[in-house]
């Protein structure tokens, strides 16, 4: 059986993304890189506050109902499971979403996008410049959002490695997407800064 190959020796004057061993290629230089924050995580992608308010008014509504119809121990005996289930829900989605932020990395070079992404399986994604037709940046009032960049026909990309960086209902031709990133200005100015000299450089060859 052939052995996997060894990743060369640690170069530190060489540019790594992190949790790649190979050192980026001569003449390539690291922009911006950077991971989702687990908070933001869990409320816009993964949307814990929604599960949790919901379990909130039902154990609200069915505490009411209940006990004045038939007694608070009744009422005990129907919000206990309903507690321990609202419980495990909020607890498997936070758990999802910090399992996510531990396997996640994105970073932007001066020729490529490069995603690392996947709980039980790391997927790493190079989406290069040359591909990539516009930054589009959604920003929040807390300073985190999305940056979004679509990509031309010539490439496409794939929505089960991509999940759940990608833009929501893009499913037919499917648009990566750094998510929960704050502050999300650092990327997009980033990327933007990318495009322009790539273009630039493209332009003048």
């Amino acid at each position: 059986m052939s052995e996997l190959p060894q990743p060369p020796a640690y170069d530190p004057d060489a540019q790594y993304i992190r949790g790649i061993p190979y050192p980026l290629p001569r003449g390539e230089r690291i922009l911006w890189q950077g991971g989702p924050e687990f908070f933001t995580l869990a409320k816009d992608v993964f949307r814990v506050h929604i599960f949790a308010a919901y379990f909130a008014v039902l154990f609200v509504a069915q505490g009411w109902y209940i006990g004045a119809t038939r007694g608070l121990d009744a009422a005990a005996d129907v919000l206990l499971p309903l507690t321990i289930a609202g419980m495990f829900v909020s607890g498997f989605m936070l758990s999802f979403a910090w399992l996510t932020e531990r396997n996640t990395w994105f970073a932007i070079t001066s020729r490529r996008v490069v995603m690392r992404t996947g709980i039980a399986l790391t997927v790493t994604i190079n989406i290069p410049l040359k591909v990539i037709t516009a930054a589009n940046v959604r920003r929040r009032l807390d300073g985190s959002g999305e940056l979004a960049f679509p990509i031309d026909e010539s490439a496409r990309l794939s929505l089960f490695q991509l999940w759940p960086f990608w833009k929501p209902w893009a499913i037919n031709r499917p648009v990566a997407q750094f998510r929960a990133i704050r502050p999300i200005d650092a990327p997009a100015k980033a990327l933007q800064q990318a495009l322009e000299a790539w273009n630039a450089n493209e332009a003048a060859a």
